[in-house]
């Protein structure tokens, strides 16, 4: 697997959080969720799915104004970002969301 060295980079870091979003951009990237947009997942949690953050992502900052940064690898191995459920494996990966060389938002 290739290892995850881009964030630790210090040319990934020039120019982040020099300024705030514009005021629109900050206004569609807080709006309020839709109870519709929300799903339940089998084990209970809430799950807001990636085709609906991402179609968010494109209303505030246009089609390739963002991109989503790799943080961790994901790794057999690793036994902590894999889970047994329903009888299939989930593995999950921390991502950093970046536009305008701003950091936005992490997650799994």
């Amino acid at each position: 697997m290739q290892d995850i060295t881009i964030v630790n980079s210090p040319q990934f870091y020039q120019g982040i959080a020099n300024a705030p979003f514009a005021s629109e951009v900050q206004r569609k990237l807080m709006r309020t969720l839709k109870d519709e947009e929300i799903e339940i997942r089998p084990d209970g949690n809430l799950y807001f799915p990636e085709v609906k953050y991402r179609r968010v992502l494109i209303d505030a900052f246009g089609a390739g104004g963002w991109a989503l940064v790799p943080v961790t690898r994901t790794d057999i191995s690793n036994v902590h970002v894999f889970f047994f459920f329903f009888g299939m494996f989930l593995h999950y990966r921390e991502w950093l969301v970046v536009s305008m060389h701003c950091f936005a938002i992490t997650g799994l």
